[in-house]
C-alpha cells in the first residue's frame, strides 16, 4: 500500500484528515525527545548530544513533512499552524510530567485552554 492510499483510507476525525494526525503526534514524539531528553542526562557532552538528537530529529522531519504535505489543500496553512503547535504542546506537557517529573502550574493550564480555543476557533470560525 502506498503513502496516498493510506492516506486516503484512514478518514477523518472531527473534519481533519486522521493521517495528519497520526503524523504529526509521531513528529512531535521524536521532536520533544530529541529536544528535550538530554536535560536528564548533564554528564554526556554537548557534541555527542547533539548529534544523537539530530539522529533523532530526522524522524521527526520524515513525518512532519509527509503528513503536512499529504493534508495541505484540504486543510488550510493556518489550520495546519494551529493543529502542529496543539499536538507539539500536548506531546511536550505529556514529556515533561513523565520523563522530566516537572508539574504543570495554572497559569501553564490556562495557556494550554487559550491553545485549545485558538485550535476551536480556526477550525470551525467561531
Amino acid at each position: 500500500m502506498d503513502l496516498q492510499s493510506l492516506y486516503q483510507s484512514m478518514g477523518y476525525f472531527m473534519g481533519v484528515p486522521l493521517f495528519l494526525v497520526c503524523a504529526l503526534v509521531l513528529s512531535n514524539v521524536f521532536m520533544v525527545i530529541a529536544w528535550y531528553a538530554h536535560l536528564r542526562h548533564k554528564q554526556v557532552g554537548i557534541r555527542k548530544i547533539i548529534f544523537i538528537s539530530w539522529g533523532i530529529a530526522l524522524f521527526e522531519y520524515i513525518f512532519h513533512v509527509t503528513g503536512s504535505r499529504m493534508a495541505y489543500g484540504e486543510v488550510t496553512l493556518p489550520q495546519l499552524k494551529i493543529l502542529q503547535e496543539l499536538i507539539s504542546l500536548c506531546a511536550f506537557v505529556i514529556f515533561a510530567r513523565l520523563y522530566l517529573k516537572e508539574k504543570m502550574h495554572p497559569q501553564q493550564a490556562f495557556g494550554f485552554v487559550l491553545v485549545i480555543a485558538s485550535v476551536v476557533f480556526i477550525y470551525n470560525g467561531v
